[in-house]
């Protein structure tokens, strides 16, 4: 499995905006000082590296102390919009079009793109034998030997629910042929979903 480090979503060069104030570094630490007295888990957030951040949240605009990026010799700073856009499995092609505020808001109320994708794989894999059935046609050659080339018809018995899914494009919509009738009608060799379909 492969290990994610926060290092690996950092941007090379950054703008010198993000770096926390002398004045706002000292209250941050003083605010962690003082909860760590009180027993509480507070603290400044400055994180490792090589390891992982905590969660990011939609207040982070304010001071960004739940994720501090250590700098040497400079205060802390912030994680940039890029950052944070990757910190939430966006890809760099996602295009960011409002200010930093709002992008902290978003992402901070986002969820984590990979993990949504692989649960909702998971729920339609888990749906799809329950609301559609798989059919398949044989062809037969003239010496009654059943031919090797088959093809399969996925049937289904919800169309406005899985054409929603479908729609979300969470799983092979490309591959998609679906018109509003009810049926699917997919390539077996070539089709992901409908070997999985057979395999279930």
């Amino acid at each position: 499995m492969q290990k994610h480090r926060v290092r690996d979503i950092l941007e090379p060069s950054v703008d010198a905006k993000y770096t926390l104030s002398d004045r706002l570094w000292q209250y941050l630490q003083n605010y962690a000082k003082l909860h760590r007295a009180r027993g509480n888990g507070f603290g400044d957030g400055l994180v490792d590296l090589e390891g992982v951040t905590r969660t990011l949240s939609a207040r982070y605009y304010k001071d960004g102390s739940e994720i501090l990026i250590p700098q040497e010799n400079n205060n802390p700073r912030r994680l940039t919009p890029r950052e944070c856009a990757r910190l939430m499995g966006f890809p760099d092609s996602f295009k960011i079009v409002v200010s930093d505020t709002r992008v902290y808001q978003q992402f901070g109320n986002s969820v984590v793109v990979p993990l949504v994708k692989v649960i909702a794989d998971q729920i339609l894999k888990s749906l799809i034998p329950v609301l559609c059935k798989v059919e398949t046609n044989k062809q037969v050659s003239k010496d009654g030997k059943q031919s090797a080339q088959f093809s399969e018809e996925v049937v289904i018995h919800h169309p406005p629910f899985i054409s929603t899914i479908f729609k979300l494009n969470w799983y092979y919509t490309s591959k998609l042929a679906y018109d509003g009738s009810g049926v699917v009608n997919r390539d077996s060799k070539n089709d992901p979903l409908a070997n999985a379909i057979t395999a279930i």
